[in-house]
């Protein structure tokens, strides 16, 4: 698999012999590879663009994304979720007094080939971070985050949070 000078593309997890890779390229390619490499075979799949993120938050607002590599053992599926938070540094952009973060999650089937936004988590309008990137882990269905609730305290490693969570997502179920 020949992959292009790279900005940010890391390998997000591997299940049953399926690497899932994600990132962003320098072609402008914002997606992510899943690569089954003992029948060479491939696909690649764009993430889905946040058509609703501007009426909440300007397009230069800095975000992070988080990812998740799954499989739905119920439906014989293969699922990659997607969160992307928004920092909200001006109360302009808050939909509460107390948020700080908006985040939006989208989850990829596989067998449908479509993404999926997940409306009203209890991630969606809540200040909970994650501390990883890519990183996490999986295990019987279930993916998990370290991450903590940030509402503007410092712990001992001068880190603003103020309770430390795991936050988990059930790939059968597409729920927190």
């Amino acid at each position: 698999m020949g992959m292009k000078k790279h900005r940010f593309f890391d390998m997000i997890g591997c299940i049953n012999g399926i690497i899932c890779f994600g990132g962003y390229l320098l072609d402008g390619f914002h997606g992510f590879v899943l690569w089954h490499p003992e029948i060479r075979n491939c696909k690649t799949v764009r993430y889905p663009l946040l058509a609703d993120c501007a009426a909440h938050l300007p397009s230069s607002k800095p975000f992070k994304t988080y990812h998740a590599f799954g499989y739905d053992q119920y439906s014989n599926d293969y699922k990659v979720a997607r969160i992307v938070t928004y920092h909200k540094l001006d109360t302009s952009t808050r939909t509460s007094f107390f948020t700080d973060y908006h985040n939006f999650f989208h989850v990829y089937s596989l067998n449908a080939d479509f993404w999926t936004q997940i409306i009203d988590t209890a991630i969606h309008h809540s200040n909970i971070r994650l501390f990883s990137r890519f990183k996490g882990f999986y295990f019987n269905g279930v993916h998990y985050w370290n991450g903590f609730l940030d509402y503007g305290d410092t712990n001992e490693l001068r880190q603003a949070c103020d309770c430390e969570i795991v936050l988990a997502f059930d790939m059968s179920r597409d729920v927190f």
